[in-house]
């Protein structure tokens, strides 16, 4: 690695489950090597796209739930083709409704906006200029 290379472990609780501490120890030892994780599926952080409300306090069973959540709660569903583009709210969104107690991301919670901040400065003015493009066709 070159200084200043990162390593990202895009994980979720599901799949990953009593691996994760480990994973994230030996991130810790390495520099430049992170962990971030989504609880207790992927479609939380998809979940903080279009929501701001705090994804923790929908009491849910297991990641199908969670997919079912997200696209009934968007019109049409989570289109890979348009949301990428409110990637800034999904940060925010992320980033103020985030829990953890030390190590453990709490249910309805994720960490891939801290991936999604660290690489935003690379993608802001196409994301941007995207995103007034296509600003009509976003409203869900």
């Amino acid at each position: 690695m070159v200084e200043g290379d990162q390593v990202w472990f895009v994980i979720d609780t599901d799949a990953w489950g009593e691996a994760i501490p480990e994973l994230k120890s030996l991130c810790r030892s390495r520099p430049g090597w992170f962990v971030a994780e989504s609880n207790p599926c992927f479609e939380v952080w998809l979940y903080y796209h279009v929501f701001s409300d705090a994804a923790w306090t929908i009491p849910l069973q297991g990641c199908s739930e969670w997919k079912n959540l997200v696209n009934a709660g968007i019109p049409g569903g989570f289109d890979s083709r348009k949301h990428p583009v409110l990637i800034g709210d999904a940060i925010q969104n992320a980033r103020i409704n985030f829990r953890a107690i030390g190590d453990e991301v709490l249910y309805g919670s994720t960490e891939v906006f801290k991936l999604s901040k660290a690489m935003y400065p690379l993608i802001a003015s196409v994301v941007e200029k995207a995103r007034r493009y296509h600003e009509d066709g976003l409203r869900v």
